[in-house]
């Protein structure tokens, strides 16, 4: 994705358009302890080609998420899920209680190892104390969206 940039008048008209007439105005409610009280300590502005091959470096030294297993909630998430998968599910021949599992040919079997050996663990959390499998995830801040009604009933505006 490319970085446009806007004009002061194409700025201006966003502004108006959430209702406030600055920038400033649109901070106003953060307190002012909690913001930055001096300009920030940026390096000077590369090249977009610079700027992508700095990026792409800097990338390269991040682990790749196929490296580890990664079981959020109260199960594995970590899988492509088929866009099919969200409509079908939604239907009302499904219950609440299903879980679609489908891992790609990518998937080594140690993660697939890792992946059953959750869900043995989750079992047994079911039995034994079904409130924390029931309250899962306890730890994730995150939790996925409902793209049905993302798309149905879009928010494109921020309201405090």
């Amino acid at each position: 994705m490319r970085y446009i940039s806007n004009t002061p008048a194409q700025q201006k008209e966003m502004l108006g358009l959430i209702g406030v007439s600055s920038i400033e105005d649109l901070l106003v409610r953060i307190p002012a302890k909690a913001r930055l009280s001096r300009p920030l300590n940026l390096p000077s502005a590369l090249a977009e080609i610079d700027l992508v091959r700095l990026l792409r470096r800097m990338s390269g030294e991040n682990a790749a998420a196929d490296d580890y297993a990664c079981f959020l909630g109260a199960g594995s998430c970590d899988h492509a899920i088929p866009s099919p998968i969200n409509h079908l599910i939604s239907r009302g021949e499904f219950i609440d209680e299903t879980l679609i599992i489908e891992p790609t040919e990518r998937e080594s079997k140690k993660t697939l190892d890792q992946f059953c050996d959750a869900m043995i663990q989750i079992a047994r959390e079911a039995e034994s104390t079904p409130q924390v499998v029931h309250d899962a995830p306890v730890t994730t801040p995150a939790r996925r969206l409902d793209q049905t009604l993302a798309t149905r009933q879009p928010r494109l505006r921020w309201t405090p």
